[in-house]
């Protein structure tokens, strides 16, 4: 993982705590966000706004499916993100 993976990763976890605080900021990457950290969904909701606004992007429904882990949003959010 590289440092800026690593950047995005942290990043995610706190907007992650933001909806969840009783989800630690320390969330294994590999968490299914539904499934291993039972986040509902409008947990979800509210979370895909503030990665949308923390990285100035737009994440299409159909990509939200796709991405089920933190590892895979950071993934994602560093191949698509327009804020640095």
């Amino acid at each position: 993982m590289t440092t800026t993976d690593t950047d995005v990763l942290s990043r995610l976890r706190t907007e992650l705590a933001s909806v969840r605080p009783d989800i630690a900021e320390t969330a294994p990457a590999d968490a299914t966000l539904k499934h291993d950290l039972e986040i509902d969904s409008l947990d979800v909701l509210e979370y895909v706004a503030r990665v949308e606004a923390a990285f100035g992007l737009v994440v299409p429904d159909e990509d939200w499916q796709a991405v089920a882990t933190l590892d895979s949003l950071a993934a994602y959010v560093t191949a698509h993100r327009t804020i640095p």
